[in-house]
């Protein structure tokens, strides 16, 4: 009976976390405070983002390198792994980051592999970036009494960071 009740529980927990997942306020604040015919960038998890909103929004080029034999991709369009500075240089409006991709940051490998990317996105959770300041952040805990879960691909934390003008 315990082993049942704990399992119910843990399904509770699991259902709450896909309810409330910090996405769904965050694609709300976008259209509801972000202007119009702007260009937006996002890295892997983002929010769900409306139809023709924005004049540019893309994928934020980031690559993560794995191993020595990995490299950074080349494109015609975008330099990946530039930081800030390609940030700037495409005069991106808004930026949305989620904790799955920023998390990434905390292992020194990816830091030492990934260095300018590691120094901009610290930057960016200290509030220290010389472009963008953070407008709004969203995210979901699940009550004390329940079960904390450890999921990798539910209810990131969802940061939206504004161009300083």
């Amino acid at each position: 009976m315990v082993i049942i009740l704990y399992s119910l529980v843990r399904v509770i927990s699991q259902m709450l976390l896909v309810m409330n997942d910090a996405r769904v306020p965050a694609s709300t604040f976008i259209t509801s405070n972000l202007r119009a015919g702007t260009s937006l960038e996002y890295t892997y998890y983002p929010p769900t983002l409306p139809e023709d909103f924005f004049e540019r929004e893309h994928n934020y080029p980031l690559h993560f390198i794995k191993s020595a034999l990995d490299s950074v991709p080349t494109s015609k369009k975008y330099e990946f792994n530039t930081g800030e500075i390609g940030l700037d240089e495409r005069q991106t409006d808004y930026l949305v980051i989620d904790s799955f991709t920023y998390d990434k940051f905390n292992d020194p490998y990816t830091c030492t592999t990934m260095q300018v990317e590691c120094d901009f996105f610290k930057q960016l959770a200290t509030g220290q970036s010389a472009h963008y300041k953070l407008i709004a952040e969203f995210s979901y805990t699940l009550p004390a009494y329940l079960p904390q879960l450890n999921t990798t691909f539910i209810n990131p934390t969802i940061r939206i960071y504004e161009r300083i003008e």
